[in-house]
């Protein structure tokens, strides 16, 4: 490998149980993501449209993608150009669609021409470091989800309890900012047995 900073795209889910990608907290997050050089893609949703395979169209289904590549670009203020497939059906892969003007991260190319690994459900199918190091594959596909990624190294269950954890903290301090009046500590809150907050 040439030893140059390494650049990738981050897909975006514009309606996620997980997260508000319209929040300030969220569009601070892509902006730090934008500052060290890093894409935007948007990451798609299909069954919001298509909750059954009978009911898939493939006009409507690149319809809806560019409808919502629109609403980012516009939160965003940042061209959005490649779309990758939250969860895919059977219909979309086979689809191979062609978006005007995006990159279908799900089209054919990527996997007949690229070599593709995914640590999908933190499992990697196949000894990612020795793809990485083999200079066999000249293009790589590599898709990672940062959610399996910590300070130090867990588990799958690991880092699925330490999200559930860190969950708890993070609606606690949107408790604080968002609830209870300004300087309010939610634990002195809490603390008041009248369950009334002092002015």
């Amino acid at each position: 490998m040439g030893g140059g900073k390494i650049k990738s795209t981050y897909f975006v889910l514009i309606s996620s149980d997980f997260y508000n990608v319209f929040s300030k907290h969220s569009l601070d997050c892509i902006k730090e993501i934008k500052k060290f050089g890093h894409a935007i893609g948007l990451h798609f949703d299909e069954k919001k449209y298509f909750f059954a395979e009978n009911i898939w169209k493939k006009d409507l289904m690149i319809e809806k993608i560019l409808y919502e590549k629109k609403i980012l670009e516009e939160m965003i203020d940042v061209n959005v150009n490649c779309v990758s497939m939250h969860m895919p059906s059977k219909m979309t892969l086979k689809a191979d669609l062609k978006i005007p003007g995006m990159i279908n991260s799900y089209s054919h190319k990527f996997f007949e021409e690229f070599k593709y690994v995914s640590d999908s459900y933190h499992r990697w199918r196949e000894d990612i470091w020795s793809i990485i190091k083999n200079e066999a594959p000249q293009r790589l596909h590599v898709l990672t989800h940062a959610f399996w990624y910590n300070n130090k190294a867990m588990t799958r269950n690991e880092s699925i309890m330490e999200y559930i954890g860190e969950g708890e903290k993070y609606r606690c301090w949107l408790v604080e900012k968002n609830v209870l009046p300004p300087g309010v500590n939610l634990e002195e809150s809490l603390a008041d047995e009248s369950g009334n907050i002092r002015e």
